[in-house]
């Protein structure tokens, strides 16, 4: 496991969700997944995808917005958790190229399937399941 991706992925989470969580080695699930995607151009071409438990994207979504999560509603909550998506891909890419190497982000958005990628990692947040999972390219000359 890519320890300096493992690293920015614990990192973001705790400094932008303030979620502190525990690798788990496989992919753990709960009765309500729900999952989002990124693909990225540039320096190196690939995808990033999130797959979490619906409850764990109330609480990520009220601690990015600063609200409680009775105001939250269906929206809110998926705009947000793009956004995390959004980060979580900026960090990472970063960490993985450098912050000479240009990229674009395509648009985070919902997905169907809770196939993972290439490679994930697993994390339990207060026993909620998060799985990241990522398919990069080579880097480009």
């Amino acid at each position: 496991m890519n320890q300096k991706l493992v690293s920015t992925l614990l990192e973001t989470l705790e400094s932008t969700v303030f979620c502190f969580g525990e690798i788990v080695p496989d992919m753990i699930t709960s009765d309500e997944m729900i999952a989002y995607e990124i693909e990225f151009t540039g320096g190196a071409q690939g995808k990033i995808q999130l797959v979490i438990d619906a409850v764990l994207g109330e609480t990520m979504a009220s601690n990015l917005l600063g609200v409680d999560v009775s105001v939250l509603h269906d929206e809110m909550i998926d705009d947000a958790i793009r956004e995390i998506l959004n980060i979580l891909c900026g960090r990472i890419l970063t960490s993985q190229y450098g912050e000479e190497t240009v990229f674009d982000l395509g648009l985070p958005h919902g997905v169907n399937s809770q196939e993972l990628l290439q490679e994930a990692i697993h994390l339990l947040i207060d026993d909620m399941p998060l799985s990241l999972s990522f398919n990069f390219g080579k880097l480009k000359d």
